[in-house]
């Protein structure tokens, strides 16, 4: 009763407590800030396809996004990016980060592949790509025309899995779609903020003191 039945108003309530929380925010805090540091680009032998990789690597410099990444991956179950190819370059430049609030997740049931990934429209992509002021003609010019058609229209459109990145926290063999972390910590939530209601309650009816809690 107390967890909404659709995947958008779970994200809100679990975006409020990963804010409000006295628990769940302070941990997923510390485990995003902890977790990166500095890294470098291995494992791989050939020189020339290993340049392309640490081009791209310097270029988007991951540890600037990492900690903000892994607090959406934990909060949401997940984390979506769009990555921006430069093709004079020869390898990715930048990133754009979607809400999955305004994204469609369809499984496909073979081991290896990513769900498939709709953008239903985000009013402020939207906003964005329509307006003409001229800061916003700048940014734009540093995404393909192609991308930036798809997140400026309406309806569904399909994100190319080629440069998209999709990261869920899964947890079982059948969870496609990522699982928050705090789905553990959701009753404990809704009885302190039940508790807290009715203290505000109690509290705007009266204007003597209140009592916390009774000893004896």
């Amino acid at each position: 009763d107390i967890t909404p039945k659709g995947e958008d108003g779970q994200l809100k309530l679990f975006r409020n407590i990963a804010k409000t929380d006295a628990v769940g925010g302070p941990a997923i805090d510390l485990i995003a800030n902890t977790a990166w540091s500095d890294g470098i680009v291995t494992g791989i032998k050939d020189p020339e396809v290993l340049y392309y990789y640490e081009a791209s690597f310097n270029a988007m410099n991951p540890h600037s996004f990492m900690i903000q990444s892994t607090a959406s991956y934990l909060t949401d179950g997940k984390f979506v990016d769009s990555l921006i190819y430069d093709a004079d370059k020869g390898h990715f430049t930048d990133y754009i980060p979607q809400d999955p609030m305004y994204l469609n997740f369809e499984p496909i049931p073979i081991k290896g592949f990513d769900p498939k990934i709709d953008y239903k429209g985000d009013p402020a992509f939207k906003k964005f790509f329509k307006s003409n002021d001229p800061r916003d003609t700048i940014a734009r010019n540093r995404i393909s025309t192609d991308l930036a058609n798809k997140l400026a229209s309406g309806g569904k459109v399909p994100l190319e899995p080629l440069n998209t990145l999709f990261v869920p926290r899964i947890v079982s063999p059948f969870d496609y779609l990522g699982t928050s972390m705090l789905w553990r910590i959701l009753p404990f939530y809704a009885i302190e903020k039940a508790l807290q209601n009715a203290s505000i309650s109690s509290a705007r009816r009266r204007a003597r003191s209140i009592t916390h809690i009774k000893c004896g």
